[in-house]
């Protein structure tokens, strides 16, 4: 199940279905709650819809599991950075 998972929010977030998006990668992450690759494409989605304070919260996670595009994503969304 973890595998539909991943390919439907990949799937709608490459059609720019980002809503869509957020359940199917909420439940991979849940699926695979050590794996900084689901925290970031869920943070990615949430991005996406506007849910900016949860992506943040995601994205931290994600960089402290060691994943080095949800740190660099977190960083600009911190105040100052452009």
């Amino acid at each position: 199940e973890i595998s539909a998972c991943l390919v439907g929010s990949e799937m709608c977030i490459r059609d720019r279905r980002y809503a869509e998006a957020v359940p199917h990668a909420e439940k991979a992450a849940e699926f695979g709650p050590s794996n900084a690759r689901y925290r970031r494409r869920l943070a990615d989605a949430y991005f996406k819809v506007g849910r900016v304070d949860d992506a943040k919260k995601t994205y931290a996670v994600a960089a402290k599991m060691g994943d080095p595009k949800a740190k660099e994503r977190l960083l600009r969304l911190q105040p100052g950075t452009d």
